[in-house]
């Protein structure tokens, strides 16, 4: 997983507005973009890192080898105006420089929203429950923009074979290799040929599995406008596209791991310091007790550890330089701390809000 720098580099940008981030935030609803090289003409030419607008129609569909910034901005109620979420979101094979203009690129979106923004941190299959609840369905597909993607027909399309995962929150479909033997009876599967989509159902498959693989299929057929339809796992069809048979189908494999839940009582708290030059986290002392609001002080800056997930919390009246740097910080949080770096970051300024927040700080 790529580390990234949280305020970008030279490369990331200017300084000026990205045009392509213009109007973002102006009414409610979903963005996308990708990160993308936007390397000049002729040899030598130097990089030159931003991002690009996404279709909607692949709103849910994410390349391993890219990342991605994600804005959902909604509605409050009574007339309250709009709050928004600003995800960078990065692929397990996304570049260093990628993952770096990803988090430049929030900070970017955050400063021309204001400062209003709560910005997340997601990665590969560990996304919040927050992230997925935008989409119906996750898929995961190989390559990425240096593999030369590009829109192509369904005579074109390259075949692509999802393993459908339980998740409590949307359907996860990772793309698996297009071979009989990746099929076994403890998941389901669909197969998007183009214009034919197949949906098979391993012999121990959920019910919850059997209809996700279902709602995918139809998704997929949707999406094409016409020029696809539904396939019968038991064609020969099926079987030539993965090059074996049924023979080939593995016994059932039971290696779904769920995302944990917040356990309130299990989380610490963290006072962020520098005062020697040094980067350093003193914890806080809860007396044996879930932590509270009141325990935030406004002058700081503070890192809530959830052990699953991380909040950065910004009080008012902390510094420009500790708010620009928060995601760094809590990227230097979980090395230090043993954490995986898939680990979902929050970062929060005083007076907002986000799912993980409440569930951490219940009322």
């Amino acid at each position: 997983m790529p580390a990234e720098a949280a305020t970008g580099s030279a490369s990331a940008g200017s300084g000026d507005p990205d045009p392509q981030l213009e109007g973002a935030g102006a009414v409610a609803g979903l963005r996308v973009w990708r990160v993308e090289n936007r390397r000049g003409d002729g040899a030598g030419a130097a990089a030159k890192f931003g991002v690009a607008a996404w279709p909607t129609s692949q709103y849910g569909d994410f390349y391993r080898g890219d990342a991605y910034l994600v804005l959902k901005s909604t509605q409050l109620p009574h007339g309250g105006g709009l709050a928004h979420d600003v995800h960078f979101w990065l692929g397990s094979q996304c570049t260093k420089d990628e993952a770096t203009v990803a988090a430049y690129k929030a900070v970017e979106l955050d400063t021309l929203l204001s400062g209003a923004p709560v910005q997340h941190r997601e990665t590969e299959g560990k996304e919040s429950p927050q992230f997925q609840s935008y989409f119906r369905s996750l898929r995961y597909m190989n390559g990425g923009i240096d593999s030369g993607f590009s829109h192509v027909t369904p005579d074109e399309y390259e075949a692509r074979l999802y393993q459908v995962r339980k998740t409590k929150h949307t359907t996860r479909a990772f793309q698996c290799p297009m071979e009989a033997s990746s099929l076994h009876h403890g998941d389901a599967f669909v197969l998007d040929a183009g214009r034919e989509v197949y949906a098979w159902f391993g012999d121990e498959c959920s019910p919850f599995e059997r209809a996700r693989a279902a709602n995918l299929q139809a998704e997929i057929v949707d999406g094409r406008m016409g020029k696809a339809r539904k396939g019968d796992a038991d064609d020969d069809a099926f079987w030539e596209a993965l090059g074996g048979s049924a023979t080939d189908v593995r016994a059932a494999v039971h290696d779904k791991v769920e995302a944990d839940e917040i356990d309130a009582t299990k989380c610490d708290l963290y006072r962020l310091s520098d005062a020697t030059g040094e980067l350093a986290f003193t914890h806080v002392e809860a007396g044996g007790q879930v932590l509270d609001e009141k325990m935030l002080d406004t002058d700081d800056v503070f890192i809530i550890d959830a052990q699953v997930a991380t909040v950065v919390w910004i009080g008012a009246g902390s510094s420009d330089e500790e708010k620009a740097n928060a995601m760094r910080t809590a990227m230097t949080f979980l090395e230090r701390h043993g954490r995986p770096l898939h680990t979902p970051v929050n970062v929060i300024k005083q007076g907002q809000s986000s799912d993980l927040f409440r569930s951490i700080f219940k009322k």
